[in-house]
């Protein structure tokens, strides 16, 4: 009975911790996409003023 409470125990970790990494790559994902319009805009922004 005890094992079975452990691998319980354990299945529950491994899903709060393979969620989490889920939740880290999304948010580094988020800001990556935001960087990469920030410099696109001001990259677009120094084009047309260089002009």
């Amino acid at each position: 009975m005890e094992r079975a409470k452990r691998k319980k125990v354990s299945a529950k970790q491994k899903t709060i911790q393979k969620l989490t990494q889920i939740e880290r790559e999304k948010e580094r994902k988020m800001l990556n996409l935001i960087a990469e319009i920030i410099v696109e805009a001001s990259l677009r922004e120094l084009y047309e003023t260089g002009d």
